[in-house]
Formats: structure tokens, C-alpha cells, sequence
């Protein structure tokens, strides 16, 4: 499939993944605290975390269907909406947001 594709996304970290084409696209996405530190246990950083993943989602126009908040790491099932801005600007802007705040 031509890299026009709608559905298709860059994998270059995934070397068994290196391109993926799906016409509506459900992904699992995993971020961890820096050194693995249990800071989302502390309800204020979660608060703030999940502050953030409000605005990275409406700003990149981006679906969470679901989220799970553990110490150290969060969990998201995501889809890209309407004119969507890509994977890579969603999640970088709230891991971007959730490293300041």
C-alpha cells in the first residue's frame, strides 16, 4: 500500500512492525515514570496526569476509550479522530505535558 494510506503508520521501533495499514486503528499505549518511580500512587499526580491526557486528546483530537493509572505507569486505549492530528504528535504532547506539570 502507497504511504498515503489512510490507515498507515510508522513503526521504526518495532522491527517486526516496521508499517501497519488498518482502516480504524484501536492502539494500547504504555508510558512509564521516569526510573520507574511510583509517582502516580500520590492522587495529586494522577489528578495531574490525567489533566493532561484531557488536553493532549482534544487539542490532537484523539479518542481514549480507556485508561488504567498505575504507580508508575498509565495505560490507553486510543483511536485517532476525525482529521487527527498523528500518533506520535498525541503522544508526545502528553508525555511532553505530564513531564512539566
Amino acid at each position: 500500500m502507497p504511504e498515503t494510506h489512510p490507515g498507515w503508520f510508522e513503526r521504526a521501533h518495532l522491527r517486526r512492525l516496521d508499517r501497519v495499514w488498518a482502516r480504524d486503528p484501536v492502539f494500547f499505549i504504555t508510558a512509564c515514570t521516569k526510573d520507574r518511580r511510583p509517582q502516580l500512587a500520590h492522587p495529586a499526580f494522577a489528578d495531574a496526569l490525567l489533566g493532561c491526557l484531557v488536553e493532549a486528546r482534544g487539542h490532537c483530537r484523539w479518542r481514549v476509550g480507556g485508561y488504567t493509572v498505575m504507580p508508575d505507569h498509565v495505560h490507553l486505549l486510543c483511536a485517532p479522530g476525525e482529521s487527527a492530528d498523528s500518533l506520535n504528535a498525541f503522544v508526545g504532547r502528553f508525555k511532553s505535558r505530564s513531564t512539566r506539570t
